[in-house]
């Protein structure tokens, strides 16, 4: 979108930032980088709340009629200009877009889920690159609104290509703001999810060439995901993996939950694919050097449903079909509808030790550690940093 499209009455600058940036799949927090990040210097035409934080976005444009107009080339829906960037190429081939901050025109996709403040596109030209992603999400709640856009429509828009996080202690999401939709191709157009532990499958082990192996070790705070940007290794990292499928259309075929829900609803799972570290009650018992990254969470579904909060571990769930994205320091997937369990194990709790007391009380030492006793820093300065 040019300049002069964007007139919103929204000024947005280029400001450094510092903070922290947290590895998705643990909750350990890295030393921020003194990077740039869009900001908003005050609430803008909408607020988005989601569990206590206000994210403040600019609203979309558009057109108060849009022109439906179907250019078919080779088969493919086209948007008829010589200049246009595919999702494929706003996504690239690492964690931050080499679109980030800059305008893009004629993104043709077809619409594969809508949410409340939102829709995801997927690209009609793949990629055939399992480092990049072929989806994205286009954010303005007023284009998720407006019923003349429905799943299955190819559309045309215009924006610009932002890394969004609502604190910096989170790793970006690639998104589309300003949207300018500038025609509906075309209807009905039938698309098929990615099935995971079919078409892809992640790995089980490590999670980022950021953390030499090792995600449990002390930081050594020499590397930061959004200073590094590597090069994604979708079948060795777990970051990289789900980081390779933000925005896309996916299945989780047979999922198991591997932890019991938090007070959002928000649930762990795996799915048909392999995993490490199976225990008898369902879940994934971590070991030396593997976080299991294999897991992935399921959040909150895009048809305004909830997800139970009195799950169990090792529930069998239906078939879960949503969009992978990122937030709150973590990638997940919003399903289409709240989760539904098949079955739970029996007895829901596990029976009592079969240990017997040979009547001594040194039988059994257990200690834990604070680490953050190890700092002499005030506790201010006691978060963990290193690779993120």
């Amino acid at each position: 979108m040019s300049g002069a499209s964007c007139n919103t009455g929204i000024s947005w600058k280029m400001i450094p930032v510092s903070g922290f940036e947290t590895f998705s799949k643990l909750k350990v927090v890295f030393e921020q980088d003194s990077a740039f990040a869009e900001v908003s210097p005050a609430p803008t035409a909408e607020s988005e709340v989601s569990r206590g934080v206000a994210h403040q976005r600019p609203e979309p444009i558009i057109p108060k009629k849009m022109k439906a107009v179907s250019v078919l080339v080779g088969g493919l829906v086209a948007a008829g200009s010589a200049s246009a960037e595919t999702v494929g190429e706003i996504n690239g081939n690492q964690f931050l877009s080499p679109f980030a901050g800059k305008s893009v025109t004629n993104v043709t996709g077809v619409v594969t889920a809508k949410g409340p403040s939102g829709l995801w596109l997927r690209s009609l030209q793949t990629t055939r690159d399992d480092r990049v992603s072929d989806g994205i999400y286009v954010y303005g709640s007023a284009l998720a609104k407006n019923t003349s856009i429905a799943t299955g429509d190819v559309i045309v828009v215009d924006g610009k290509v932002s890394e969004y996080r609502s604190t910096s202690a989170y790793i970006p999401l690639t998104e589309i703001l300003y949207p300018t939709v500038r025609a509906v191709l075309g209807h009905n157009y039938t698309f098929a999810p990615i099935v995971l532990g079919k078409d892809r499958s992640p790995p089980t082990q490590q999670l980022s060439s950021l953390d030499t192996g090792d995600a449990f070790a002390v930081p050594n705070n020499q590397s930061l995901i959004s200073v590094a940007n590597p090069i994604l290794q979708p079948s060795k990292y777990g970051l990289d993996f789900w980081e390779s499928l933000v925005g896309e259309y996916v299945t989780i075929k047979s999922p198991r939950a591997v932890g019991r829900p938090n007070q959002y609803g928000d649930t762990w799972v795996v799915g048909n694919w392999h995993t490490t570290g199976d225990n008898k009650r369902g879940g994934l018992t971590i070991t030396s050097k593997d976080p299991n990254p294999e897991a992935i969470l399921i959040s909150d579904p895009l048809d305004g449903t909830s997800n139970r909060d009195d799950g169990k571990l090792g529930d069998k769930l239906e078939d879960i079909t949503g969009v992978v994205t990122q937030g709150f320091g973590f990638y997940q997937i919003q399903p289409l509808t709240a989760l539904s369990v098949i079955s739970s194990l029996e007895p829901a709790v596990s029976g009592a030790t079969k240990l017997v007391s040979d009547g001594k009380c040194s039988g059994i030492t257990v200690g834990g550690y604070n680490i953050e006793n190890f700092s002499p820093d005030t506790r201010s300065t006691h978060s963990a940093r290193g690779p993120g």
